[in-house]
């Protein structure tokens, strides 16, 4: 009777040990912060070299980035053995906008007011009766990664093995914005940019 109870617990001990860990991995991730940098890769003037001041109004977004960040399966297996377990759960992370600590709209502007400044330009979010006006809008805004946990748990009479790993990365990010400059309500400049995909 003991060795019936002792397989049934070593059943349910291995079953406990390959338990997907989707519900943790996304309270975790949608209980953290995440924080955007903007990376100075200009050559910083000591000069102006225009004049003119540019208006440049809040950034619209059009990119449909999630409110909150997704935590998808991409793959969930196990192998239930009784004297053999083994998992491998894949999860792909995609972080939303409640989990970024800046506001996307209010970051832009700031970092382009600087950017302006280290380029030698002039952009203010105040001046609306300026002739230069640049309007931005985000277009794609993408951060995610993926995660995997992996492992197995092995019983061999008096004696168990049970190994776990977990992996993360490489995360991925990437972006892309329009934008108009226009003078005097006619547009100079159309365009569009997009970032390299980041990964680290």
């Amino acid at each position: 009777m003991a060795g019936k109870y002792f397989f049934l617990f070593l059943a349910l001990a291995s079953c406990v040990l390959s338990c997907s860990p989707y519900k943790a991995l996304k309270r975790d991730f949608m209980r953290s912060k995440a924080s955007i940098d903007y990376i100075h890769t200009s050559t910083k003037t000591g000069k102006l070299s225009r004049t003119e001041i540019i208006f440049l109004p809040p950034p619209t977004i059009s990119a449909s980035i999630p409110e909150v960040s997704e935590v998808k399966r991409v793959t969930n297996e196990v192998v239930p053995l009784i004297i053999f377990n083994q998992w491998n759960h894949q999860y792909q992370c995609i972080l939303g906008k409640k989990e970024i600590k800046e506001d996307l709209t209010s970051f832009l502007s700031a970092s382009l007011i600087e950017e302006g400044k280290r380029r030698g330009f002039q952009f203010d979010n105040q001046a609306a009766d300026q002739p230069l006006q640049l309007e931005i809008t985000i277009e794609s805004v993408n951060a995610q990664g993926p995660y995997s946990n992996t492992g197995f748990f092995a019983y061999f009479v008096f004696l168990y093995f049970t190994q776990t790993v977990e992996k993360a990365g490489p995360a991925m990010a990437e972006s892309r914005f329009h934008f108009k400059l226009k003078r005097d309500g006619v547009i100079v400049l159309d365009d569009s940019v997009t970032s390299c995909p980041l990964k680290s």
